[in-house]
């Protein structure tokens, strides 16, 4: 037996740019060549031996990680199991001189524990029952669980390359990682890469992967984050180092809790619950030879035009990697408990839209169920935070959910035994998914040689927010990890971080009235910064780089590791958006609003925007209202035009409601200023929005002001307005600043869409527009109780404007008669289909059709298509109830009625 441990070389790498020495490679290279010849064929042996059937248990087989090439985690007493025939004898032997045994309970399952060497190797592991299974080439070292979604789990061979949207600057990064994976060579560092599955009930103890050295035909496998903080161990503790990547890209974190522990939290259950009924319904449904079917069909149409892309078959909803628990059961649950020293994760990316108020929760969550899985005490957990991302923002912002994500990230260091690298100076504003691993990998690092190898290391992380105090005007931020003081800096590309004597920039301020400002910093001391504004004085809340690409972001401390998100508040304010609520969010006193109405004077009412409000039921629905409680005292104008944003509204302004000298004023456009393809920027619409109110309040100092956000815009075909909760917030946060009502209706309907989608589409029939009820049912209950209308029935009996829109534009697809028949009925939604259908298959896919709960809806038989026939039946059949008289032909007098 050879063992290395007293020869390990430092850094045993082959680079070509500048990392690492080549040369030390070679000093112990003799004698592996031997051992990997016989590599593939010791793997091979082991795999047949697992895909024994598990009916009967004729051989002891231990797990699929006990394998050839494998690393044990040193010097502790290491989990080692597998299966066998029920009662049988297991002896298992380490050739360093340990020995343990035990007996398959009635399950045939096994295991034992058995003390592990020093660091060093080769050794052979026997397991001994019925039969002998010897596992060759193993290592005793230092073993890390790498686990998240794609920053995690995407591999060298994805990262040394560019695209077409990598700027120039990051393409030595990508260059050195090619270097890197073509040269590098060491057979003391090895990763084993567990198998994709997925399993949304039940928990498996089998998993498949295979454990691989270092070398130019394995690197392009490896984790590429994994891969550069297992690279920094092994240069700094020479030791063999094993890594178990276990990762999924555009994961969530909830897929990766384990069930048990959504029951422990109300909230989590329920959201278990929800998803897991939701799942059983869907699996109900599935249809194998009907989806292959259509599949079939679907790619002969293609096949025929070669327009679009290409059909690609559904997938069973089982294998749904989003629902919660279902990659914990398939891909971490089989490692457990396998000996290691802690793990890192990259992840949080797919949370930044999904769930983002509970994400703390959350990953707290998971964090403290591993490690009661593993039952191997706080293992070491070190994350990575988000990297910055798009496009820089050039004003503060109130809300963004990738910052939210950060600074949650950054609140988990409360528990016992974290880390966390801050990414937000190493990210690329076109790509996800960062070439500079490097820097990830070490920072990662970091953590672990300080806390847990006892290295020397000045600071492992930038600074973090520890407490601030208002004094005055200044808010005096202090710092924890502040290393030997603080700094700006900048940092380029995977050179090290040039101190630089800027001031420190990307810091915001408010009062109370959370009108966000960039403010003035000065570092004042070692550890803290004084953040003030001229117009602030009366600071309430300072933030740091709160936003998804906080470029101009420069504090560091002085070993050149960038300062963290962070806000001072002690809660992350929530997106009223993306968190809907039982009841309108309103601003102001209604009655201030009726005050004059009540004293019996007259009032003059506009409302302005959208076509929402220019063909909106709800307009004639509040004038019925306001007339029965006030009548004859209310003119209600309707200034509004479809397809108009804020931009128009703005050039309109004096012609279309100045001039009507409103005693009250309703506004929305935020639904039109967030088209993508004519897209009015956020601050651009604020602009036009705020123009608007000044100038009103100019004219018409008394005038009540009431903005309004509306449904959420789910449009039948295209993805055309990405951002629209941003706009939405805008108006929350202008409301509140002014101190204007804001009836908040969007809550209310993404409500109803997650809760009940098929009523959303009786209310919402073309994704956009509600029609009658649904004006009737979600619309005017929050107008009335916003305005402190207690009495009145909005119902009407005459024609509502949004049906005479969606009639008119059925009635002329055949012969504009004033009628429309079931063939134009018909029509006008095959047209819809036709627009969503990019690809022209005659069928629509989720990335077609851009409401993923509507989607679900629709898709009836859940083969992740959705058919003209399948799409018909849900908004033809609203033509029989409508036709009244059963003629075969609707009329105006008979679209609002229902039999």
């Amino acid at each position: 037996m050879l063992v290395f441990y007293s020869a390990l070389p430092k850094s045993p790498f082959s680079l070509g740019c500048g990392l690492g020495n080549g040369k030390a490679q070679e000093n112990y290279s003799q004698g592996w060549n031997r051992l990997e010849m016989k590599m593939n064929t010791n793997v091979m042996t082991a795999a047949i031996a697992l895909l024994v059937s598990s009916a009967g248990f004729a051989d002891v087989r231990p797990a699929a990680l006990f394998a050839d090439n494998m690393v044990l985690q040193r010097e502790t007493q290491a989990p080692v199991w597998g299966r066998a025939d029920a009662d049988e004898k297991v002896m298992v032997s380490g050739s360093w001189g340990e020995t343990a045994s035990t007996k398959a309970d009635e399950s045939g399952k096994w295991s034992v524990k058995l003390q592990t060497p020093a660091a060093g190797g080769p050794y052979t592991l026997t397991i001994k029952g019925d039969n002998t299974v010897e596992i060759k080439n193993v290592l005793s070292g230092e073993v890390w669980f790498c686990s998240g979604q794609s920053n995690m789990d995407f591999a060298l061979n994805m990262l040394a390359k560019t695209s077409s949207r990598t700027e120039k600057k990051y393409e030595p990064a990508a260059t050195c990682v090619r270097q890197e994976m073509e040269t590098a060579q060491d057979e003391l560092f090895r990763q084993f890469e567990v198998e994709k599955n997925t399993s949304p009930f039940e928990s498996l103890d089998a998993l498949k992967g295979r454990w691989k050295a270092s070398s130019a035909a394995n690197n392009p496998a490896f984790s590429a984050t994994a891969y550069f903080f297992g690279r920094e161990l092994r240069k700094e503790l020479g030791v063999p180092v094993g890594l178990i990547k276990c990762a999924w890209g555009g994961t969530r974190v909830e897929p990766w809790i384990p069930a048990g522990e959504y029951l422990k939290d109300d909230e989590m259950a329920a959201y278990f619950e929800r998803e897991s009924t939701g799942l059983k319904d869907q699996i109900s449904k599935w249809n194998p030879a009907k989806v292959e079917e259509r599949y079939q069909a679907a790619l002969k149409r293609w096949e025929t035009t070669k327009k679009g892309r290409k059909p690609r078959p559904a997938s069973n909803p089982k294998e749904n990697k989003q629902m919660p628990a279902t990659l914990f059961n398939a891909m971490v649950n089989p490692v457990i408990p396998y000996a290691m020293k802690g793990a890192i994760w990259y992840q949080g990316e797919n949370n930044a839209s999904h769930n983002t108020e509970n994400y703390e929760h959350n990953f707290r969550a998971m964090i403290s169920a591993w490690r009661e899985h593993w039952d191997q005490g706080d293992f070491p957990f070190y994350f990575a935070q988000l990297a910055n991302f798009k496009a820089p923002v050039t004003e503060p912002v109130e809300f963004n959910g990738w910052a939210s994500i950060c600074d949650q990230q950054r609140r988990t260091l409360s528990l016992k035994n974290t880390g966390m690298a801050v990414l937000n100076d190493i990210g690329e504003a076109n790509d996800i998914h960062p070439h500079n691993k490097m820097d990830v990998g070490k920072r990662l690092a970091l953590w672990a040689l300080k806390h847990d190898y006892n290295r020397n290391v000045p600071a492992c992380s930038g600074p973090l927010y520890k407490h601030h105090k208002i004094k005055g005007d200044r808010v005096i931020i202090t710092f924890d990890h502040a290393g030997s003081g603080l700094m700006t800096g900048n940092k380029t590309g995977m050179a090290d971080t040039q101190k630089t004597d800027e001031p420190p920039k990307y810091f915001q301020i408010c009062g109370k009235d959370r009108q966000w400002k960039w403010a003035q910093a000065e570092i004042t001391g070692k550890d803290t910064i004084a953040v003030s504004h001229p117009e602030v004085a009366e600071p309430a809340v300072v933030r740091y780089a709160w936003a998804q690409n906080p470029e101009a972001a420069n504090l560091y401390n002085k070993e050149g590791l960038p300062a963290s998100v962070f806000t001072t508040e002690a809660e992350i304010p929530v997106n009223a958006a993306l968190k809907p609520a039982a009841k309108p969010v309103t601003e102001g006193s209604p009655k201030t609003r009726v005050s004059r109405l009540e004293a019996g004077e007259k009032q003059t009412v506009v409302v302005y925007g959208t076509s929402l409000t220019a063909v909106g039921a709800w307009v004639d629905q509040l004038r019925a209202v306001l007339e029965q409680n006030y009548p004859g005292q209310i003119t209600l104008i309707n200034s509004a035009r479809g397809g108009s944003n804020s931009e128009w509204g703005r050039k309109s302004f004096d012609e279309r409601v100045i001039q009507k000298k409103p005693d009250t004023m309703f506004i929305e456009f935020a639904i039109n200023d967030a088209v993508a393809s004519r897209k009015v920027s956020v601050e651009k619409a604020r602009e036009n929005l705020e123009d608007m109110i000044d100038r009103l309040l100019a004219a018409q100092p008394d005038c009540k002001i009431i903005l309004m956000t509306m449904d959420p815009a789910v449009s039948h075909h295209a993805d055309r307005r990405p951002d629209l909760v941003t706009y939405y917030q805008m108006y929350r946060d202008v409301a509140k600043a002014r101190g204007f009502l804001l009836i908040d209706h969007y809550p209310n309907w993404e409500k109803l869409l997650n809760e009940d989608p098929g009523l959303f589409i009786q209310y919402v029939p073309d994704g956009i527009h509600p029609v009658r009820d649904g004006a009737l049912q979600v619309i005017m209950p929050a107008m009335m109780s916003a305005l402190g209308l207690k009495k009145g029935k909005p119902e009407l009996n005459e024609q509502t404007p949004c049906w005479n829109y969606l009639f008119g534009m059925m009635d002329k697809l055949e012969e504009r008669d004033r009628k429309v028949t079931r063939s134009e009925y018909n029509l006008y939604w095959k047209q819809q289909f036709a627009k969503s259908d990019a690809d022209k298959d005659g069928a629509l896919i989720a990335d077609e059709y851009k409401s993923a709960v509507l989607f679900k809806h629709i898709d009836a038989d859940n083969d992740g298509t959705i058919t003209l026939e399948e799409y018909l039946a849900t908004y033809a059949p609203f033509f029989g109830p409508h036709d009244a008289n059963s003629d075969g032909k609707l009329v105006q007098g008979e679209i609002w009625k229902v039999k």
